[in-house]
């Protein structure tokens, strides 16, 4: 691709339509939509050279950036909802304080599994990665990693309620 700043203006005016009608799939109004491209392409600008493919990259950015957008407002609307309903603001303050508890007693936990364990979580739950992505990053066959996904969940239970 062509790098010059008239051929990016190009490539944009081509797909920012497209790149704005995925974003408004996912997001509740135009300006929350406009705001996902921008931050998609943000992301993608920063990670350009790691594209095989910029264009497909570019709308799972986009995308990604509006599914983002969509689960930070879901959490606000929850939150807003709670405090509405119970008419006290300090409830918003003490769920900030039990989820830090709880990131820091999952964070011990996580801590406590084999090596080979912990990174298929963390590749599975935080990076979102199928079983056969972390096979291929890996290089294991996605029955090893989802069994060792199944023992680091059965040795997480056992610590977690261990602790408790």
């Amino acid at each position: 691709m062509n790098t010059t700043p008239d051929s990016w203006n190009a490539w944009l005016d081509a797909t920012g339509a497209a790149l704005l009608l995925v974003a408004r799939t996912l997001c509740r109004n135009l300006a929350d939509a406009e705001d996902a491209v921008q931050s998609g392409f943000l992301r993608f600008w920063k990670q350009r050279a790691a594209a095989h493919n910029p264009r497909a990259y570019l709308f799972r950015c986009v995308r990604a950036a509006a599914l983002d957008q969509q689960r930070s407002q879901a959490r606000r609307r929850r939150r807003e909802a709670r405090v509405a309903a119970g008419g006290r603001q300090e409830v918003w303050f003490r769920d900030e304080l039990e989820r830090d508890e709880q990131r820091a007693e999952l964070a011990a936990a996580l801590r406590k599994l084999p090596a080979a364990q912990a990174e298929v979580v963390a590749l599975k739950i935080f990076a979102e990665l199928s079983f056969a992505e972390i096979g291929a990053l890996l290089t294991l066959s996605p029955n090893t990693v989802a069994s060792r996904y199944r023992y680091a969940l059965k040795n997480l239970a056992q610590v977690l309620v261990g602790r408790r």
